[in-house]
């Protein structure tokens, strides 16, 4: 009777096998995984029992590999390598032990949600053995919903493509409307079929463009169609032209619906020259392209280097709550909202360095996101190196927009005043073709006996502003400022200091190109609010009457509460009008000049005409003192002394 049972049970396995299943299900011992629908039969989740090949049925628990909308776990102490480009959609991925896609063939997975646990390890290539070129390692999101599915780190993620030379490089010569050659500054390893995208060098953000690769020769790439606009290829106003494709994609299937990434808390790991596209919720707060949530420490080391994240409904980078990770050579294009975005002020220690944004558009997360800037900064205390931030189409180049209030920040020792850290580091950024300002800072009260510099800057062609300076104890220096909007700098604050910089109305040959006119920055440099602001050893040329704006070098503004003094010193004001003091409404504003290297070679400060002064002074010419009375300097009675 025995040896009849035992053969009954095995001729009937398969039938005990699914009446196993229904009754296991029914107790809701076996998840059907995310994207079965209500009343369909639960399915098995799929766990390797064995090391081996994703491809083999025999590491599988049911001898079958696994297919659309079975749920998968990757068992504990297990290596599994995936080595299929399969179109099955897996309805969740669980990495419990080790993932490692193959590189050895050319990969797909498409998945819904994907959970690397605590313990568990994911590998799309490291950084030692990168996937590499030749192979193509693809992750596609499934979702029938925008922001519906993701992939969630909580244990290490190490995501690697093949390393480029360059991910972007300049122009070297200017590209003409219609042309479908590229004259680059560097010699790239980019190849045929490329997908690339150029910036606008004009004051509007949308003359960037994208283009494909048809043909390298050198240092000379010939584009599928021709260009629709003009781009500067000639110092200091050059295009750069930067590669979006990566042999690593992190994709979603219908970009209609996008999926997301997030590190967690305790994960691990880093990115490298991989690309993720058509990710990014639509109006969904905290599903991004690549983002950091609240990793706080635990994270440091980690990195971004070298990806492209372009077509984002949301975003380019997240730093959310999160400290110590590095920011670097990554190239973000066209996203909706802030690109490079630091979430809530506590973020500090970030390193962001060589980055590319180009071209976010508005938002409506949060309300400044219907100004998007292309980076978005709520804590000084970060460096901020080597970027450039090209066409926000509403908003701002960088801005560092400091919230006001204590946070807690373990990484400071304790509770902080956002607005009063210093600036970690801002030097060599570059900044042009956004609608609004190239740089702008609001609300950053430096401490007393430190100062905040923001150095090395090159400001460009922004649609209002260049620099916009809102906050006490900064510096600019050694930078290049031209071309922008109506003001080239913008002064609110008290003890600023700008110093070995070169402010231009526009650079001399590149007032007509192409058929078009690059209008002048009528003024220089504007000080609208602010005691003790010094101006020292700065160029300020170019600065002409345009469009029904007063052109002036040096401008002082209107304001009924606080006065305006600045100190000028060593610095050459070549425009027709170098000074126009204006009308300020507070008796206090005083403007004081030394050693001017213009028309004349006198020190003098200039008061309101109506001011009454100890010193014997006239009234003076009006392209110096207009609505000013001007006084001769006099050391011992000088009104404002020298500030610094």
């Amino acid at each position: 009777r025995g040896d009849e049972m035992r053969r009954w049970v095995t001729g009937h396995l398969p039938a005990i096998f699914i009446v196993g299943l229904i009754f296991a299900g029914s107790l809701g011992l076996i998840s059907a995984g995310g994207n079965s629908s209500p009343g369909e039969a639960a399915l098995q989740n799929k766990i390797n029992l064995l090391d081996g090949r994703w491809s083999d049925p025999a590491i599988w628990n049911d001898g079958k590999v696994p297919i659309s909308r079975d749920a998968v776990t990757i068992n504990k102490a297990t290596q599994v390598v995936y080595d299929l480009f399969s179109e099955a959609e897996i309805a969740e991925l669980n990495v419990e032990g080790t993932l490692t896609f193959s590189r050895d063939v050319s990969t797909n997975l498409d998945v819904g949600d994907v959970f690397v646990r605590p313990e568990g390890y994911l590998e799309i290539g490291t950084e030692s053995q990168p996937i590499p070129a030749g192979v193509q390692a693809t992750l596609r999101f499934v979702n029938s919903t925008d922001g519906e599915h993701s992939l969630n780190v909580m244990g290490e993620a190490q995501i690697h493509g093949q390393p480029l030379g360059y991910v972007y490089t300049t122009l070297k010569q200017d590209a003409d409307r219609g042309s479908v050659v590229l004259n680059l500054q560097d010699r790239v390893d980019w190849k045929p079929g490329d997908h690339i995208v150029i910036t606008s060098t004009t004051q509007d953000p949308l003359q960037s463009e994208e283009a494909y690769i048809a043909k390298v020769t050198g240092r000379a790439i010939t584009l599928d169609t021709p260009l629709k606009y003009h781009h500067d290829g000639r110092e200091p106003a050059q295009a750069q032209v930067a590669l979006l494709t990566r042999n690593v994609v992190i994709t979603s299937k219908n970009p209609q619906f996008r999926g997301h990434t997030r590190f967690l808390e305790g994960a691990k790991g880093s990115i490298s020259y991989a690309e993720f596209s058509h990710l990014g919720a639509r109006g969904e707060l905290g599903k991004y392209p690549i983002h950091f949530h609240m990793a706080g420490e635990t994270i440091r080391g980690s990195y971004v280097k070298g990806a492209s994240i372009w077509d984002s409904g949301n975003r380019f980078i997240t730093v959310h709550s999160t400290q110590y990770v590095s920011l670097s050579y990554n190239i973000g294009y066209n996203a909706v909202g802030h690109g490079f975005f630091f979430e809530i002020g506590d973020e500090v220690y970030v390193t962001m360095d060589h980055n590319l944004g180009i071209l976010v558009t508005r938002g409506d997360i949060l309300v400044s996101d219907r100004y998007a800037s292309i980076f978005w900064v709520q804590n000084a205390h970060n460096s901020v190196t080597n970027n450039i931030a090209v066409s926000s189409k509403h908003g701002d180049g960088f801005q560092f927009a400091i919230p006001a209030g204590r946070k807690e920040i373990a990484a400071m020792g304790g509770n902080v005043e956002i607005r009063k850290l210093p600036l970690l580091k801002f030097e060599g950024n570059e900044t042009h073709s956004n609608k609004k300002f190239g740089v702008k800072v609001s609300n950053l009260y430096t401490p007393p006996f430190d100062m905040s510099d923001f150095a090395g800057s090159k400001v460009w062609r922004n649609g209002q502003r260049g620099l916009s300076m809102n906050g006490n104890r900064t510096k600019v220096s050694g930078s290049t400022i031209f071309g922008n909007g109506d003001i080239n700098v913008f002064v609110y604050g008290d003890g600023n200091v700008f110093e070995d910089t070169k402010i231009m109305g526009e650079l001399e040959f590149a007032r007509a190109q192409d058929q078009m006119v690059y209008p002048v920055t009528p003024r220089g440099i504007v000080l609208l609010k602010g005691k003790n602001n010094t101006i020292s050893r700065v160029r300020l040329e170019g600065h002409e009457s345009f469009g029904g704006v007063m052109g002036s070098d040096i401008s002082l503004g209107q304001d009924h509460n606080m006065p305006v003094t600045a100190l000028v010193s060593n610095t050459v004001m070549a425009s027709s009008r170098p000074i126009v003091f204006g009308y300020p409404l507070h008796v206090e504003s005083i403007l004081e000049v030394r050693n001017y290297q213009g028309n004349s070679g006198d020190d003098f400060i200039l008061v309101r005409m109506d001011v009454t002064s100890p010193m014997d002074c006239e009234g003076g010419n009006t392209d110096m003192s207009f609505l000013a009375r001007k006084c001769p300097v006099i050391e011992h009675v000088s009104i404002i002394g020298e500030p610094r």
